[in-house]
């Protein structure tokens, strides 16, 4: 039964407008869940990353600063600073049990 009611198996009622919409909705679905989860999201959107650090330390830390640098284009992701303060990020995530 559940063959027969397909869109997808019977080539009569085939609707290959109404496929080809579903696993477009599927895909952009699926990238929006990749492109923000949190780790994507805290590598690749340097805005999110000073107004989270902000929201989290305050304007006059100095992460936060480097991070507005950042943002800015004022230095570069591979400066020292910045890649110190990665480190640090990375030693506070707590490790899974």
């Amino acid at each position: 039964m559940n063959a027969e009611l397909s869109p997808f198996k019977d080539e009569e009622t085939r609707d290959s407008l109404y496929m080809r919409e579903m696993l477009d909705h599927y895909r952009k679905v699926e990238d929006f869940e990749v492109s923000t989860s949190e780790r994507q999201v805290e590598r690749n959107d340097t805005t999110v990353h000073a107004y989270l650090k902000e929201m989290e330390v305050g304007s006059r830390h100095a992460d936060t600063k480097t991070l507005q640098k950042l943002q800015k284009g004022a230095i570069e992701k591979e400066n020292q600073i910045v890649q110190e303060y990665l480190v640090r990020r990375l030693q506070k995530i707590p490790k899974a049990l």
